[in-house]
């Protein structure tokens, strides 16, 4: 039986009264309604799940509990995310540059325009056919989408993940995740 949503959407400052009524400590509130204006209560309040007591059902903040723990914790993964996607972006790099390294010993430096080799592509301009497109190695691989079994990408998979010793699965896992992000 589904139930019906009844809450009602609350402004930041009116917030501030409700989590302070469960125990958690705030020390500028100005501050708090900031945050929560910028960010959103619905993001943070991931962050203000773990200082919940148990049950966590009831909604209230463990003895310790602050506003400023919530947020640590919200930046230490804003910091991550951003150190990981710098990492992402070099495998990205390193992947495309190597399937196109693939490609130009595979056929010749001007494999790209061989429209034979994109059968069923996604890519709107291969698709219709065009010849002696002229477009570099890298441009087309960058709009490539890697993930896609009958596009030019999916028959060099084997040769690329060798490269980096990954197993077929793993391979195609890390280049869908790159693709989709």
């Amino acid at each position: 039986m589904k139930t019906n949503y009844s809450k009602t959407c609350t402004l930041p400052q009116d917030l501030i009264p409700l989590l302070k009524s469960r125990g958690l400590s705030i020390t500028d509130e100005q501050k708090v309604v900031s945050y929560l204006t910028n960010i959103g209560y619905y993001r943070l309040s991931a962050y203000l799940h773990p200082l919940l007591k148990t049950p966590k059902e009831d909604h209230l903040y463990k003895d310790d509990a602050t506003f400023d723990m919530a947020l640590d914790m919200y930046r230490f993964d804003r910091k991550l995310r951003i150190l990981l996607f710098n990492e992402i972006e070099k495998i990205e790099v390193a992947i495309r540059s190597k399937m196109t390294y693939v490609m130009s010993l595979s056929y010749n430096a001007f494999w790209m325009e061989d429209t034979s080799l994109f059968s069923d592509c996604p890519i709107p301009y291969l698709r219709r056919g065009y010849t002696a497109l002229y477009l570099s190695a890298i441009s087309v691989l960058i709009t490539n989408v890697f993930g896609t079994e009958n596009c030019v990408s999916s028959r060099f998979f084997p040769v690329v993940h060798n490269m980096y010793g990954l197993l077929m699965e793993m391979y195609r896992t890390t280049v869908s995740t790159i693709s989709f992000r």
